[in-house]
């Protein structure tokens, strides 16, 4: 069976951050979003999912060099279930 959600990370960059000097204004919130469809063969419950996404949304937004918070601060996730579409192909 598959879950389908869609999230958003909200962050600021750090001076530390990899791609600092390409981000035309460092001060400013910025944000990504991506829409995430789970095996739930690959994961014991929806936490684990929520987890994944969380640490996916991380590596995106720290420049693909780190999963943790050392090149982001005042993150925020916001990830929520959709329904899937039994018509489309995922």
């Amino acid at each position: 069976m598959k879950k389908m959600f869609r999230a958003v990370i909200t962050f600021k960059v750090k001076d530390s951050h990899p791609d600092i000097e390409y981000i035309k204004n460092p001060d400013e919130t910025l944000s990504h979003e991506d829409v995430y469809t789970m095996n739930t063969d690959y994961f014991n419950n929806e936490d684990e999912m929520i987890n994944y996404i969380k640490h996916d949304l991380s590596l995106v937004a720290s420049g693909g060099y780190s999963y943790n918070l050392e090149h982001i601060k005042n993150v925020v996730f916001d990830i929520k279930r959709i329904a899937t579409d039994s018509k489309r192909s995922v």
